[in-house]
């Protein structure tokens, strides 16, 4: 049983457009979900080194959102100090305001068994998991809508894991081999798609010495639309951008293959990877200017089946371990690339993110300090960022109690 209250949420921002007077958005949130369940489990030791587990989960979700969204025009001489939001009553009536409220239910059955069995050579493993949902929306109030969506998963696969000799020292590959089918389904009204997709998985570890190994990993996963985005609903987030959902949305795939060296030299820790994955007819947003009937344009974000996703990487990071017990430092660098094809537009995009980490034990103290550059990526036509990290913690431990003290992002302005 689960159950969530979140009575009180939401973010504050003033937003400035060319040509018109500045805005502060007020934004008031409410979420509750209610989520009982109930999840059998079976497990059998079979003869000759063999295994079955069955399991089965059945859920009812329960949520209510509520989105408010209140506009004010700010003064012209208004400055934002210490990043405190104005007085609503300072501002008079708003001159718009949006609200939301969703009610829905879903009803899910998740049903699972796997079968192993080892032998002297290899470990063999086959399975099936079966899923069906009925989800049950109904919005209103600025928008009203409702949305009956039903989808079903079925996914079955093999997979072999073994060892081939390898070299004159009793080395070994180590291999693991899969190949799964997958149907999923998704159906509102008229509107949906039922989608068959194999899966193919290979992971094989090399030894090329007494401490270091390459690893050899490619797989095929799915991506699935959300159950909210397949819901063609239009909802103004404020007056200047509506997010909208799609119908016609279609499942895509990608392909992950990666390569990678790691080992230890002494004290020293290491690891260089480099990977590469491509998503096509991959799902992102699409941000479109509409003119409405009053004559105002809005941005209106829709996600839709695109050309292609792709990103690059390649990483290292390195561990020296000056006193193994007692002091470690840590490095590590990344380069990622970026293409994003759209169905109108081609981006690329290059970011090099490091970051660094050290830990040190003193008697019952320790401390901990870590370093992060703010890593940014690209999805669609957005560059968005993570958090940036510049954090010391100290600790100290005293029979089976602990005590710490941190501070994050030490040396960061406080200001915007």
């Amino acid at each position: 049983l689960y159950a969530f209250n979140s009575p009180k949420r939401g973010v504050n921002s003033i937003v400035s457009e060319t040509g018109k007077d500045n805005r502060f958005n007020y934004e008031d949130r409410k979420m509750k979900e209610y989520k009982p369940s109930l999840d059998l489990y079976y497990f059998v030791n079979l003869p000759k080194k063999q295994t079955l587990a069955i399991n089965a989960v059945g859920t009812i979700i329960t949520t209510r959102n509520e989105y408010g969204m209140s506009e004010y025009i700010l003064p012209q001489n208004y400055v934002c100090e210490d990043r405190k939001a104005p007085e609503l009553s300072s501002l008079g009536e708003p001159v718009a305001d949006y609200y939301y409220s969703t009610n829905g239910k879903k009803h899910s059955l998740i049903t699972e068994a796997i079968y192993t069995k080892e032998t002297e050579k290899v470990n063999i493993s086959v399975g099936g998991e079966y899923t069906i949902g009925f989800t049950d929306n109904k919005y209103v109030g600025s928008t009203n809508a409702h949305a009956l969506i039903h989808n079903n998963n079925e996914y079955l696969f093999a997979q072999i894991q073994g060892n081939i000799p390898f070299g004159k020292k009793e080395q070994t590959i180590g291999y693991q081999l899969g190949i799964g089918a997958n149907r999923s389904s998704i159906h509102q009204g008229d509107f949906g798609y039922d989608n068959w997709m194999i899966r193919p998985q290979l992971t094989v570890l090399i030894p090329v010495s007494k401490n270091a190994n390459i690893k050899l990993q490619s797989r095929i996963t799915p991506n699935e639309p959300s159950l909210a985005n397949v819901t063609d609903v239009r909802q103004y987030d404020n007056s200047l951008f509506i997010k909208s959902g799609n119908k016609e949305l279609k499942p895509s795939h990608t392909w992950y293959n990666e390569v990678s060296l790691g080992g230890e030299v002494k004290n020293v820790e290491y690891t260089l990877e480099a990977s590469w994955s491509n998503n096509p007819n991959a799902l992102m947003n699409t941000y479109t200017p509409e003119k409405e009937a009053n004559g105002n344009w809005v941005i209106v974000s829709r996600p839709e089946n695109h050309k292609r996703f792709s990103k690059g990487n390649i990483y290292s990071d390195m561990t020296w371990k000056i006193f193994p017990d007692k002091w470690h430092v840590s490095f590590w660098i990344s380069y990622d690339h970026y293409e994003s094809i759209g169905n109108t537009y081609r981006h690329f995009y290059n970011t090099t993110p490091v970051g660094f980490y050290s830990w040190v034990q003193l008697g019952n103290f320790s401390m901990d300090v870590a370093f992060r550059t703010q890593p940014h990526y690209l999805i669609g036509v957005l560059i968005q960022g993570e958090e940036k990290r510049s954090d010391v913690s100290i600790s100290y431990k005293w029979k089976d109690l602990k005590f710490s003290l941190g501070c994050m992002l030490v040396g960061s302005p406080m200001k915007l």
